[in-house]
């Protein structure tokens, strides 16, 4: 998250929590960075989960030369996490900025220091018992902004 602190402020040390009741007791299953020498990146800033399927994201900074990006997990129920895909940025012009999942469709807004925003489109396969296993489609779409348009920080919802 963001606001955690591993190495420095915004380290972006990502959180796996459990709960085990109604009363809001929850129990840390894992904890990691997937990229720890990109500590200024913002890993898992912006997350969504829905149908065992995790997607996080990375931030860019280009002081700490981290680059943005997402990755995608698949999640057991008892916690036990599994990458199935990811994508960075070569530059530091694009950071994710929002993300939304619908069944077995993902979208991840990188939005640009510039005006090339882009929204990632992925279609996610599913093994048998309906775990997350690939990616299946990856389409890049270019949304036409406004001059001060941005989905910072509302994020898109998809219903």
């Amino acid at each position: 998250a963001h606001t955690t602190y591993r190495v420095g402020a915004h380290d972006g040390t990502a959180y796996i929590f459990s709960r085990s009741n109604s009363a809001g007791n929850f129990s840390l299953l894992e904890r990691w960075a997937e990229y720890p020498s990109q500590w200024a990146g913002y890993f898992t800033s912006i997350s969504v989960l829905r149908n065992r399927l995790l997607i996080t994201s990375q931030g860019n900074n280009s002081q700490w030369n981290s680059y943005g990006g997402a990755f995608f997990y698949s999640l057991t129920d008892n916690g036990v996490r599994t990458r199935i895909h990811s994508f960075m940025e070569t530059t530091f012009d694009k950071s994710c900025q929002a993300m939304a999942m619908a069944s077995n469709t993902a979208a991840v807004f990188m939005g640009s220091g510039s005006t090339n925003h882009e929204i990632r489109i992925f279609g996610i396969a599913r093994d048998a018992q309906g775990l997350p296993n690939a990616i299946t489609t990856n389409q890049v779409l270019i949304p036409v902004l406004g001059a001060n348009s941005s989905p910072w920080p509302r994020g898109m919802r998809w219903t």
